[in-house]
Protein backbone atom coordinates (compact mmCIF):
# COMPACT_ATOMS: atom_id res chain seq x y z
CA UNK A 1 0.00 0.00 0.00
CA UNK A 2 1.52 3.27 -1.09
CA UNK A 3 2.32 5.41 2.44
CA UNK A 4 -0.60 7.73 3.66
CA UNK A 5 0.04 10.98 2.06
CA UNK A 6 0.98 13.99 4.49
CA UNK A 7 -1.26 16.98 5.46
CA UNK A 8 -0.02 20.42 5.19
CA UNK A 9 -0.01 21.59 9.15
CA UNK A 10 1.12 24.65 10.87
CA UNK A 11 4.65 25.41 11.81
CA UNK A 12 5.75 23.70 14.75
CA UNK A 13 2.82 21.52 15.27
CA UNK A 14 4.09 17.94 16.59
CA UNK A 15 1.20 16.88 18.94
CA UNK A 16 -1.02 13.99 18.05
CA UNK A 17 -4.34 13.47 17.07
CA UNK A 18 -4.88 11.63 20.43
CA UNK A 19 -3.74 14.74 22.65
CA UNK A 20 -5.29 17.13 20.51
CA UNK A 21 -8.72 15.40 21.11
CA UNK A 22 -8.12 15.33 24.94
CA UNK A 23 -6.64 18.59 24.78
CA UNK A 24 -3.75 17.86 26.49
CA UNK A 25 -0.48 19.10 26.13
CA UNK A 26 1.88 16.52 23.39
CA UNK A 27 5.52 15.94 24.81
CA UNK A 28 8.40 13.60 23.63
CA UNK A 29 10.61 11.65 26.18
CA UNK A 30 13.42 11.86 23.49
CA UNK A 31 13.46 13.73 20.35
CA UNK A 32 13.59 10.37 18.27
CA UNK A 33 10.77 8.76 20.11
CA UNK A 34 7.61 7.77 17.77
CA UNK A 35 4.85 7.81 20.41
CA UNK A 36 4.52 10.65 22.99
CA UNK A 37 4.51 10.39 26.40
CA UNK A 38 0.35 10.76 26.66
CA UNK A 39 0.07 7.79 24.21
CA UNK A 40 2.50 5.95 25.89
CA UNK A 41 0.65 5.51 28.89
CA UNK A 42 -2.29 5.73 27.78
CA UNK A 43 -1.65 2.56 25.48
CA UNK A 44 -3.04 4.30 22.20
CA UNK A 45 -2.03 4.86 18.74
CA UNK A 46 0.14 7.89 18.15
CA UNK A 47 -0.79 9.59 14.93
CA UNK A 48 1.04 12.56 14.05
CA UNK A 49 -1.41 15.68 12.34
CA UNK A 50 1.09 15.11 9.37
CA UNK A 51 -1.25 12.26 9.17
CA UNK A 52 -4.99 11.74 8.31
CA UNK A 53 -6.59 10.61 11.06
CA UNK A 54 -7.90 7.72 9.53
CA UNK A 55 -4.41 6.05 9.18
CA UNK A 56 -4.07 5.72 12.59
CA UNK A 57 -6.26 2.34 12.29
CA UNK A 58 -3.13 0.70 10.42
CA UNK A 59 -1.42 1.18 13.20
CA UNK A 60 -4.32 0.26 15.38
CA UNK A 61 -3.81 -3.53 13.81
CA UNK A 62 -0.26 -3.23 15.10
CA UNK A 63 -1.18 -2.23 18.41
CA UNK A 64 -3.72 -4.92 18.95
CA UNK A 65 -1.50 -7.44 18.41
CA UNK A 66 0.99 -5.94 20.73
CA UNK A 67 -2.00 -5.76 22.96
CA UNK A 68 -3.14 -9.47 22.78
CA UNK A 69 0.52 -10.17 24.01
CA UNK A 70 0.46 -7.85 26.73
CA UNK A 71 -2.74 -9.21 27.64
CA UNK A 72 -1.40 -12.36 27.72
CA UNK A 73 1.50 -11.47 29.98
CA UNK A 74 -1.04 -10.17 32.90
CA UNK A 75 -2.83 -13.26 32.59
CA UNK A 76 -0.06 -15.41 33.12
CA UNK A 77 0.51 -13.50 36.07
CA UNK A 78 -2.75 -13.32 37.18
CA UNK A 79 -2.77 -17.39 36.99
CA UNK A 80 0.20 -17.58 39.15
CA UNK A 81 -1.39 -15.22 41.33
CA UNK A 82 -3.99 -17.34 41.69
CA UNK A 83 -2.05 -20.81 41.84
CA UNK A 84 0.06 -19.00 44.98
CA UNK A 85 -3.50 -18.61 46.52
CA UNK A 86 -4.67 -21.89 46.04
CA UNK A 87 -5.62 -24.45 48.73
CA UNK A 88 -3.63 -27.63 48.80
CA UNK A 89 -5.22 -30.85 47.95
CA UNK A 90 -5.82 -34.00 50.84
CA UNK A 91 -4.18 -36.40 48.13
CA UNK A 92 -1.00 -34.62 48.13
CA UNK A 93 0.25 -36.84 51.13
CA UNK A 94 -1.88 -39.79 50.20
CA UNK A 95 0.60 -41.92 49.46
CA UNK A 96 2.50 -41.46 52.59
CA UNK A 97 2.77 -44.47 54.87
CA UNK A 98 3.39 -43.44 58.53
CA UNK A 99 5.03 -45.80 60.81
CA UNK A 100 2.54 -45.56 63.25
CA UNK A 101 -0.92 -44.34 62.33
CA UNK A 102 -2.13 -43.73 66.04
CA UNK A 103 0.16 -40.66 66.38
CA UNK A 104 -1.35 -38.49 63.77
CA UNK A 105 -3.65 -35.70 65.10
CA UNK A 106 -7.46 -35.55 64.31
CA UNK A 107 -7.34 -32.00 65.44
CA UNK A 108 -10.40 -29.97 63.90
CA UNK A 109 -9.89 -29.09 59.84
CA UNK A 110 -10.86 -25.33 61.08
CA UNK A 111 -8.70 -25.02 63.77
CA UNK A 112 -5.79 -21.86 63.47
CA UNK A 113 -4.07 -19.34 65.17
CA UNK A 114 -6.49 -16.60 64.71
CA UNK A 115 -8.64 -18.53 66.97
CA UNK A 116 -11.18 -16.19 69.11
CA UNK A 117 -9.80 -15.51 72.54
CA UNK A 118 -13.17 -16.89 74.09
CA UNK A 119 -12.77 -20.31 72.44
CA UNK A 120 -9.49 -21.00 73.53
CA UNK A 121 -8.26 -24.01 75.87
CA UNK A 122 -8.23 -22.81 79.62
CA UNK A 123 -9.39 -26.03 81.47
CA UNK A 124 -5.90 -28.07 82.61
CA UNK A 125 -7.45 -31.09 81.49
CA UNK A 126 -8.34 -30.16 78.49
CA UNK A 127 -4.65 -28.75 78.07
CA UNK A 128 -3.10 -31.88 79.00
CA UNK A 129 -5.55 -33.52 76.10
CA UNK A 130 -4.64 -31.12 73.56
CA UNK A 131 -0.73 -31.69 74.07
CA UNK A 132 -1.01 -35.55 74.05
CA UNK A 133 1.44 -37.71 72.30
CA UNK A 134 -1.71 -38.33 69.99
CA UNK A 135 -1.99 -34.63 68.83
CA UNK A 136 2.07 -33.73 68.45
CA UNK A 137 4.98 -35.05 67.32
CA UNK A 138 6.39 -38.18 68.66
CA UNK A 139 9.63 -38.05 71.14
CA UNK A 140 10.82 -40.31 67.98
CA UNK A 141 10.29 -37.51 65.71
CA UNK A 142 11.55 -34.83 67.61
CA UNK A 143 14.77 -36.73 68.18
CA UNK A 144 14.92 -37.40 64.21
CA UNK A 145 14.55 -33.41 63.74
CA UNK A 146 17.09 -32.69 66.29
CA UNK A 147 19.75 -34.90 64.52
CA UNK A 148 19.54 -32.94 61.39
CA UNK A 149 19.24 -29.52 62.41
CA UNK A 150 22.83 -27.81 62.38
CA UNK A 151 24.51 -24.51 62.72
CA UNK A 152 23.18 -23.25 59.48
CA UNK A 153 19.57 -24.05 60.60
CA UNK A 154 20.33 -21.84 63.87
CA UNK A 155 21.26 -18.63 61.88
CA UNK A 156 18.28 -19.18 59.61
CA UNK A 157 15.91 -19.42 62.63
CA UNK A 158 17.27 -16.73 63.98
CA UNK A 159 17.62 -14.25 60.92
CA UNK A 160 14.27 -12.59 61.80
CA UNK A 161 15.12 -11.24 65.42
CA UNK A 162 18.83 -10.72 65.10
CA UNK A 163 20.54 -8.26 62.83
CA UNK A 164 23.95 -9.98 60.98
CA UNK A 165 26.64 -8.23 63.56
CA UNK A 166 24.81 -9.59 66.48
CA UNK A 167 24.35 -13.43 64.92
CA UNK A 168 27.82 -13.92 65.30
CA UNK A 169 27.90 -12.94 68.66
CA UNK A 170 25.33 -16.30 70.04
CA UNK A 171 26.16 -19.84 69.76
CA UNK A 172 23.58 -20.44 67.30
CA UNK A 173 23.02 -24.10 67.49
CA UNK A 174 18.80 -25.17 67.20
CA UNK A 175 17.85 -26.18 70.68
CA UNK A 176 14.63 -28.71 69.50
CA UNK A 177 12.22 -27.83 72.25
CA UNK A 178 10.82 -29.81 74.71
CA UNK A 179 6.84 -29.74 73.53
CA UNK A 180 5.77 -31.30 76.81
CA UNK A 181 8.31 -29.68 79.67
CA UNK A 182 5.70 -28.86 82.93
CA UNK A 183 5.02 -25.07 84.32
CA UNK A 184 5.42 -23.40 80.62
CA UNK A 185 3.50 -20.38 79.76
CA UNK A 186 0.68 -21.04 77.05
CA UNK A 187 2.40 -18.89 74.51
CA UNK A 188 5.73 -20.02 75.01
CA UNK A 189 4.35 -23.31 74.31
CA UNK A 190 2.81 -22.27 71.38
CA UNK A 191 6.24 -20.61 70.22
CA UNK A 192 7.71 -23.62 70.63
CA UNK A 193 5.05 -25.70 69.01
CA UNK A 194 5.94 -23.37 65.96
CA UNK A 195 9.09 -23.46 66.22
CA UNK A 196 9.48 -27.02 65.96
CA UNK A 197 7.47 -27.13 63.08
CA UNK A 198 9.32 -24.45 61.29
CA UNK A 199 12.54 -27.30 62.21
CA UNK A 200 10.49 -29.96 60.50
CA UNK A 201 9.62 -28.27 57.67
CA UNK A 202 13.07 -27.06 57.09
CA UNK A 203 14.31 -30.20 56.90
CA UNK A 204 16.63 -31.73 53.80
CA UNK A 205 14.29 -33.09 51.11
CA UNK A 206 16.58 -36.53 51.19
CA UNK A 207 16.38 -36.68 54.83
CA UNK A 208 12.76 -36.43 54.94
CA UNK A 209 12.11 -40.36 55.16
CA UNK A 210 15.03 -41.67 55.55
CA UNK A 211 17.48 -40.19 58.20
CA UNK A 212 14.30 -38.48 60.52
CA UNK A 213 11.54 -41.76 59.89
CA UNK A 214 8.74 -39.58 60.86
CA UNK A 215 5.53 -41.37 61.96
CA UNK A 216 3.64 -39.02 59.49
CA UNK A 217 4.22 -36.48 56.19
CA UNK A 218 6.54 -33.28 56.93
CA UNK A 219 3.43 -31.08 56.16
CA UNK A 220 1.02 -33.04 58.33
CA UNK A 221 3.15 -32.52 61.56
CA UNK A 222 3.42 -28.91 60.27
CA UNK A 223 -0.35 -28.68 60.48
CA UNK A 224 -0.83 -30.32 63.69
CA UNK A 225 1.55 -28.20 65.30
CA UNK A 226 0.11 -25.30 64.32
CA UNK A 227 -3.49 -26.45 65.28
CA UNK A 228 -2.23 -27.15 68.47
CA UNK A 229 -0.42 -24.20 68.29
CA UNK A 230 -3.54 -22.09 68.27
CA UNK A 231 -5.47 -24.32 70.85
CA UNK A 232 -2.23 -23.68 73.49
CA UNK A 233 -1.20 -20.31 73.28
CA UNK A 234 -4.50 -17.85 74.80
CA UNK A 235 -3.05 -15.14 72.45
CA UNK A 236 -5.07 -11.90 73.29
CA UNK A 237 -6.36 -9.46 70.64
CA UNK A 238 -4.35 -7.01 70.71
CA UNK A 239 -1.37 -8.40 71.36
CA UNK A 240 0.85 -7.83 74.88
CA UNK A 241 3.71 -9.57 74.81
CA UNK A 242 6.43 -10.01 72.17
CA UNK A 243 6.17 -13.74 71.70
CA UNK A 244 2.90 -13.51 70.62
CA UNK A 245 4.07 -11.62 67.57
CA UNK A 246 6.79 -14.01 67.32
CA UNK A 247 4.09 -17.03 66.40
CA UNK A 248 2.93 -14.65 64.28
CA UNK A 249 6.08 -14.27 62.43
CA UNK A 250 7.14 -18.08 62.91
CA UNK A 251 3.10 -18.82 61.39
CA UNK A 252 3.41 -16.45 58.57
CA UNK A 253 7.28 -17.93 57.40
CA UNK A 254 5.03 -21.46 58.02
CA UNK A 255 2.35 -20.67 55.79
CA UNK A 256 4.65 -18.78 52.78
CA UNK A 257 6.84 -21.45 52.59
CA UNK A 258 4.16 -23.97 52.39
CA UNK A 259 2.63 -21.98 49.19
CA UNK A 260 -0.04 -20.75 50.80
CA UNK A 261 1.11 -17.04 49.91
CA UNK A 262 -2.42 -14.90 50.59
CA UNK A 263 -2.58 -17.00 54.20
CA UNK A 264 0.31 -15.80 54.59
CA UNK A 265 0.11 -12.23 53.56
CA UNK A 266 -3.12 -11.82 56.28
CA UNK A 267 -1.19 -13.17 59.00
CA UNK A 268 1.33 -10.64 58.46
CA UNK A 269 -1.08 -8.08 58.10
CA UNK A 270 -2.33 -8.89 61.94
CA UNK A 271 1.30 -8.62 62.70
CA UNK A 272 1.75 -5.24 61.40
CA UNK A 273 -1.39 -4.10 63.01
CA UNK A 274 -0.66 -5.55 66.85
CA UNK A 275 2.82 -4.42 66.71
CA UNK A 276 2.19 -0.82 65.68
CA UNK A 277 -0.59 -1.27 68.54
CA UNK A 278 2.42 -2.76 70.82
CA UNK A 279 4.43 0.48 69.87
CA UNK A 280 7.32 -1.42 68.55
CA UNK A 281 7.32 1.04 65.55
CA UNK A 282 8.17 4.12 67.80
CA UNK A 283 11.76 4.79 68.34
CA UNK A 284 11.37 5.09 71.71
CA UNK A 285 8.60 2.14 72.88
CA UNK A 286 8.14 -0.51 75.96
CA UNK A 287 7.68 -3.93 74.99
CA UNK A 288 6.59 -7.28 77.55
CA UNK A 289 8.26 -9.92 77.11
CA UNK A 290 7.52 -13.58 79.16
CA UNK A 291 10.88 -15.04 78.48
CA UNK A 292 14.25 -13.07 80.64
CA UNK A 293 16.72 -14.72 78.22
CA UNK A 294 14.80 -13.83 74.78
CA UNK A 295 17.03 -11.75 72.44
CA UNK A 296 14.94 -9.97 70.37
CA UNK A 297 15.54 -6.80 68.79
CA UNK A 298 12.19 -5.08 68.62
CA UNK A 299 13.21 -1.99 66.41
CA UNK A 300 15.04 -5.07 64.15
CA UNK A 301 12.33 -7.14 64.36
CA UNK A 302 10.04 -4.33 63.05
CA UNK A 303 12.02 -4.26 59.96
CA UNK A 304 12.19 -7.73 59.33
CA UNK A 305 7.91 -7.41 59.40
CA UNK A 306 8.06 -5.01 56.71
CA UNK A 307 10.47 -6.51 54.60
CA UNK A 308 8.47 -9.67 54.78
CA UNK A 309 5.32 -8.40 54.28
CA UNK A 310 6.59 -6.14 51.32
CA UNK A 311 7.92 -8.97 49.36
CA UNK A 312 4.86 -10.90 49.44
CA UNK A 313 2.97 -7.60 48.23
CA UNK A 314 4.78 -7.47 45.68
CA UNK A 315 4.79 -11.05 44.72
CA UNK A 316 0.62 -10.95 44.95
CA UNK A 317 -0.19 -7.59 43.52
CA UNK A 318 -1.42 -6.41 47.04
CA UNK A 319 -1.29 -2.78 48.49
CA UNK A 320 1.32 -2.53 51.66
CA UNK A 321 0.15 -1.96 55.42
CA UNK A 322 2.77 0.55 56.07
CA UNK A 323 4.86 2.86 54.69
CA UNK A 324 7.19 3.65 57.33
CA UNK A 325 10.88 3.94 55.53
CA UNK A 326 12.29 5.07 58.35
CA UNK A 327 14.81 1.63 58.77
CA UNK A 328 16.70 3.25 55.78
CA UNK A 329 17.26 7.01 56.86
CA UNK A 330 21.05 7.91 57.38
CA UNK A 331 20.82 7.52 60.58
CA UNK A 332 19.79 3.51 60.28
CA UNK A 333 22.22 3.01 57.67
CA UNK A 334 25.06 4.07 59.93
CA UNK A 335 24.03 2.03 63.19
CA UNK A 336 23.72 -1.07 61.19
CA UNK A 337 27.38 -2.23 60.91
CA UNK A 338 27.37 -4.94 58.59
CA UNK A 339 26.99 -4.37 54.50
CA UNK A 340 24.67 -6.76 53.73
CA UNK A 341 22.07 -5.39 56.33
CA UNK A 342 22.63 -2.06 54.73
CA UNK A 343 21.65 -2.96 51.56
CA UNK A 344 18.44 -4.95 53.18
CA UNK A 345 17.27 -1.77 54.75
CA UNK A 346 17.83 -0.39 51.42
CA UNK A 347 15.73 -3.09 49.48
CA UNK A 348 12.99 -2.70 52.03
CA UNK A 349 12.74 1.15 50.95
CA UNK A 350 12.94 0.44 47.32
CA UNK A 351 10.00 -2.16 47.81
CA UNK A 352 7.55 0.13 49.14
CA UNK A 353 8.44 3.08 47.08
CA UNK A 354 7.95 0.48 44.34
CA UNK A 355 4.77 -0.39 45.84
CA UNK A 356 3.51 3.05 46.09
CA UNK A 357 4.72 3.92 41.87
CA UNK A 358 2.29 0.84 41.36
CA UNK A 359 -0.93 2.71 42.56
CA UNK A 360 0.04 5.75 41.12
CA UNK A 361 -2.17 8.00 38.15
CA UNK A 362 0.24 10.64 37.83
CA UNK A 363 3.96 10.95 37.71
CA UNK A 364 4.30 7.29 37.31
CA UNK A 365 7.40 7.71 35.06
CA UNK A 366 9.19 10.11 36.97
CA UNK A 367 8.98 8.33 39.96
CA UNK A 368 10.04 5.15 38.19
CA UNK A 369 12.99 7.14 37.20
CA UNK A 370 13.51 7.90 41.41
CA UNK A 371 13.06 4.36 41.96
CA UNK A 372 15.86 3.30 39.38
CA UNK A 373 18.24 5.76 40.79
CA UNK A 374 18.08 4.01 44.36
CA UNK A 375 18.39 0.37 42.80
CA UNK A 376 21.64 1.40 41.59
CA UNK A 377 22.96 3.33 44.53
CA UNK A 378 21.64 0.43 46.51
CA UNK A 379 23.82 -1.77 44.01
CA UNK A 380 26.73 0.44 44.38
CA UNK A 381 27.04 -0.05 47.98
CA UNK A 382 28.43 -3.29 47.30
CA UNK A 383 32.08 -4.31 45.99
CA UNK A 384 31.69 -5.27 42.65
CA UNK A 385 33.18 -8.50 43.12
CA UNK A 386 29.92 -9.23 45.77
CA UNK A 387 28.19 -9.43 42.81
CA UNK A 388 29.37 -12.60 41.26
CA UNK A 389 27.38 -15.31 41.33
CA UNK A 390 28.31 -17.56 44.59
CA UNK A 391 29.49 -20.87 44.67
CA UNK A 392 27.62 -23.10 47.06
CA UNK A 393 29.05 -26.08 46.20
CA UNK A 394 31.35 -27.68 48.85
CA UNK A 395 31.38 -25.44 51.47
CA UNK A 396 31.45 -27.74 54.42
CA UNK A 397 31.38 -24.25 56.93
CA UNK A 398 28.30 -23.67 58.31
CA UNK A 399 28.77 -20.05 58.87
CA UNK A 400 30.28 -19.77 55.60
CA UNK A 401 27.46 -21.63 54.00
CA UNK A 402 24.77 -19.79 55.46
CA UNK A 403 26.79 -15.78 54.11
CA UNK A 404 26.42 -17.24 50.62
CA UNK A 405 23.30 -18.33 50.32
CA UNK A 406 22.16 -14.85 52.05
CA UNK A 407 24.32 -13.21 49.87
CA UNK A 408 22.31 -15.22 46.30
CA UNK A 409 18.94 -15.12 48.09
CA UNK A 410 19.74 -11.08 48.41
CA UNK A 411 21.19 -10.96 44.30
CA UNK A 412 18.41 -12.58 43.84
CA UNK A 413 15.73 -9.91 45.49
CA UNK A 414 17.39 -7.44 43.89
CA UNK A 415 16.89 -8.40 40.49
CA UNK A 416 13.60 -9.22 40.94
CA UNK A 417 13.15 -5.58 42.48
CA UNK A 418 14.42 -4.36 39.05
CA UNK A 419 12.23 -6.47 37.15
CA UNK A 420 9.19 -5.48 38.96
CA UNK A 421 10.33 -2.09 38.40
CA UNK A 422 10.26 -2.26 34.41
CA UNK A 423 8.35 -4.85 33.85
CA UNK A 424 5.31 -2.50 33.48
CA UNK A 425 7.24 -1.36 30.19
CA UNK A 426 7.72 -3.95 28.83
CA UNK A 427 4.03 -5.02 28.47
CA UNK A 428 2.66 -1.75 27.13
CA UNK A 429 1.46 -1.85 23.71
CA UNK A 430 2.91 0.97 22.35
CA UNK A 431 6.92 1.05 21.24
CA UNK A 432 9.17 3.69 22.66
CA UNK A 433 12.82 3.92 23.33
CA UNK A 434 11.57 3.52 27.23
CA UNK A 435 9.83 -0.11 26.38
CA UNK A 436 12.90 -1.41 24.54
CA UNK A 437 15.17 0.04 27.43
CA UNK A 438 12.68 -1.56 29.69
CA UNK A 439 12.66 -4.92 28.11
CA UNK A 440 16.44 -5.18 27.70
CA UNK A 441 16.56 -4.52 31.13
CA UNK A 442 14.28 -7.23 32.16
CA UNK A 443 15.70 -9.68 30.03
CA UNK A 444 19.17 -8.91 31.47
CA UNK A 445 18.12 -9.02 35.25
CA UNK A 446 15.33 -12.11 34.76
CA UNK A 447 18.53 -14.24 33.20
CA UNK A 448 20.56 -13.60 36.26
CA UNK A 449 17.60 -14.84 38.28
CA UNK A 450 17.45 -17.97 36.67
CA UNK A 451 21.25 -18.51 36.61
CA UNK A 452 21.41 -18.62 40.16
CA UNK A 453 18.40 -20.62 40.61
CA UNK A 454 19.45 -23.48 39.00
CA UNK A 455 22.93 -23.15 41.14
CA UNK A 456 20.94 -22.40 44.22
CA UNK A 457 18.43 -25.76 43.20
CA UNK A 458 21.61 -27.80 42.43
CA UNK A 459 22.38 -27.80 46.53
CA UNK A 460 19.51 -29.14 48.84
CA UNK A 461 21.37 -28.56 51.98
CA UNK A 462 18.67 -25.23 52.26
CA UNK A 463 15.79 -26.40 50.23
CA UNK A 464 12.97 -24.83 52.94
CA UNK A 465 14.80 -21.77 54.02
CA UNK A 466 14.58 -19.44 50.90
CA UNK A 467 11.69 -20.25 49.29
CA UNK A 468 10.89 -16.66 47.60
CA UNK A 469 13.83 -18.10 45.16
CA UNK A 470 11.26 -20.56 43.53
CA UNK A 471 8.86 -17.45 43.17
CA UNK A 472 11.63 -15.30 41.83
CA UNK A 473 12.68 -17.98 39.58
CA UNK A 474 8.80 -18.09 38.20
CA UNK A 475 8.60 -14.28 37.04
CA UNK A 476 11.80 -14.43 35.66
CA UNK A 477 10.70 -17.32 33.55
CA UNK A 478 7.53 -15.84 32.49
CA UNK A 479 9.38 -12.55 31.76
CA UNK A 480 11.90 -14.17 29.39
CA UNK A 481 9.24 -16.07 27.79
CA UNK A 482 7.58 -13.01 27.06
CA UNK A 483 10.43 -10.67 25.64
CA UNK A 484 10.77 -13.79 23.25
CA UNK A 485 7.59 -14.06 21.91
CA UNK A 486 6.82 -10.00 21.66
CA UNK A 487 10.15 -9.25 19.76
CA UNK A 488 9.53 -12.72 17.19
CA UNK A 489 5.66 -12.08 16.81
CA UNK A 490 6.97 -7.97 15.63
CA UNK A 491 10.03 -8.95 13.82
CA UNK A 492 12.04 -6.71 16.45
CA UNK A 493 14.18 -10.27 18.05
CA UNK A 494 17.44 -9.50 16.50
CA UNK A 495 18.68 -9.08 19.99
CA UNK A 496 17.18 -11.98 21.14
CA UNK A 497 17.91 -14.04 18.46
CA UNK A 498 21.22 -15.89 19.42
CA UNK A 499 20.56 -15.68 22.84
CA UNK A 500 16.78 -17.96 22.47
CA UNK A 501 18.47 -21.00 22.36
CA UNK A 502 20.57 -20.67 25.61
CA UNK A 503 17.50 -19.01 26.95
CA UNK A 504 15.26 -21.83 26.19
CA UNK A 505 18.24 -24.52 27.84
CA UNK A 506 17.87 -22.30 31.22
CA UNK A 507 14.22 -22.57 31.65
CA UNK A 508 13.95 -26.02 30.73
CA UNK A 509 16.26 -26.53 33.28
CA UNK A 510 14.57 -24.48 35.95
CA UNK A 511 11.51 -26.41 35.48
CA UNK A 512 13.25 -29.88 35.47
CA UNK A 513 14.13 -28.51 39.26
CA UNK A 514 11.14 -27.16 39.75
CA UNK A 515 9.33 -30.97 38.53
CA UNK A 516 11.82 -32.55 40.82
CA UNK A 517 10.92 -30.63 43.65
CA UNK A 518 7.07 -30.86 43.00
CA UNK A 519 7.85 -34.26 43.74
CA UNK A 520 9.14 -34.52 47.33
CA UNK A 521 8.04 -31.31 48.66
CA UNK A 522 4.07 -32.00 48.27
CA UNK A 523 3.68 -28.47 47.70
CA UNK A 524 0.81 -27.14 46.10
CA UNK A 525 2.06 -24.20 44.68
CA UNK A 526 5.28 -26.11 42.97
CA UNK A 527 3.07 -28.28 41.56
CA UNK A 528 0.92 -25.88 39.32
CA UNK A 529 4.50 -23.72 38.54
Amino acid sequence: APPPKRRNIRKGTRSCWECKRRKARCTFENACDTVCIGCSRRGSACVSQEYPEETSQARQSSERRREHFARIGRMVVQIVKEEAMAEPSPDLVDDWKPENEKSISTLPPHAGLDVPTTELIKDSEQLVKVTSFGSLPTPRDVAGVRKSMNRTSGYFMNIMILPYSQLQLYDLRVEVPDLHAPEVHPILKAKRMLTLATNIQSLQLKSQRVSCQLSAPPATLVQQLIKAAACVGTRTCPAVFVEELECLMLEAVLLANGGHLQRSWLVLRRLVADAQLMGIHRRQHSAKGLDPNNNLDTRFFWFRILYTERLLCLLLGLPQASTDCTMGDEAALLMEEHPVGRLERMHCVIASKLLQRNDMETNYDQETRNIDIQIQRAAQSMPPRWWLMPNLAGISDDVQGFAETMRLTNQLFHHFLIIQLHLPYMVRPTVSSKQRDSMTTCVNSSREVMVRFISFRSIQSVAFYCRAIDFFALLASVTLLLAHIDSHQNNEGESLTHQRPSDRAIIEQAMEYMDDFNKTSQDILSKRS
